[in-house]
């Protein structure tokens, strides 16, 4: 959906808004080689990477929120929780320990 002119050979479009999720064993802030700032944000942990993309840090998930056009953190504030209508008022917190790569599942890449 949205407004589009495909160019270059394969043709097509990003899509206006990706959303990924990772398991925190696979993408933490500890892991990149800068320091990434943190902010709260409903009860998780919010990072604005280079580009203006945003990673949410919640329970031992990683949000990863890409965006072209639209303010990533308008679409941020309208996440849901899986299996609600309402955009959630609160995430859990990310699992003690996951953000500063300690838990035993989580090896720093290099």
């Amino acid at each position: 959906y949205g407004d589009c002119t495909p160019s270059g050979s394969e043709g097509g479009c990003p899509a206006p808004i990706e959303i990924q999720n990772y398991p925190i064993c696979r993408r933490w802030p500890a892991a990149y080689p800068w320091k990434v700032p943190l902010f709260d944000f409903k009860g998780a942990k919010l990072a604005r990477r280079a580009g203006g993309d945003l990673e949410i840090y919640t329970g031992r998930t990683t949000v990863v929120i890409f965006t072209a056009g639209i303010p990533p953190a308008a679409v941020a504030r309208q996440l849901r929780i899986v299996g609600r209508q309402q955009p959630a008022t609160q995430f859990p917190p990310p699992v003690e320990g996951s953000l500063q790569g300690k838990l035993s599942c989580q090896i720093k890449p290099g």
